[in-house]
């Protein structure tokens, strides 16, 4: 949802721009150690490039201030032609963490070759965060939105 969220500055600015494409998010009881989130992605099978990128996100104002900014890591996940994916984890400043999984695009469909390629790709790597990180019932308490494109 925070990505969706995220999202609405840029489809203002695109002259409202739909987002089409695969979207799945969670909340999650801790952020994983980053080394073992990126091995579990390597690890997951057809995957040629994996990228990381901590970030910071926005900062909360609330009645008592404005927050920290929002710790946002990404690992982006390429192979062949038709794997393009992206996964994240934010934590912000209350130390609540999202996590979430995509395949999106602004304005356009991404090829349903594309999301039947990286879509069961994502439920790989969901299983090997509840293995190796500890994310007990990741892949049962995730939320799943597709836009404009087929999932199952």
């Amino acid at each position: 949802m925070r990505y969706l969220i995220s999202m609405l500055p840029l489809l203002v600015l695109t002259g409202c721009d739909p987002g089409y494409g695969i979207y799945r998010s969670a909340r999650v009881p801790f952020m994983p150690p980053t080394a073992l989130v990126g091995t579990v992605v390597k690890e997951t099978a057809g995957f040629d490039e994996v990228d990381y990128k901590a970030s910071e996100g926005g900062r909360p104002l609330t009645v008592t201030g404005i927050k920290s900014p929002d710790q946002v890591h990404t690992f982006s996940y390429r192979s062949g032609s038709n794997v393009n994916g992206s996964l994240q984890f934010v934590v912000d400043y209350k130390g609540r963490v999202e996590y979430s999984q995509s395949l999106m695009m602004l304005g356009r469909r991404p090829p349903q070759e594309w999301i039947d390629a990286t879509r069961p790709l994502m439920l790989q790597i969901e299983g090997g965060l509840e293995r190796r990180c500890g994310l007990t019932n990741l892949s049962a308490s995730v939320h799943e939105t597709c836009h404009g494109v087929k999932c199952k």
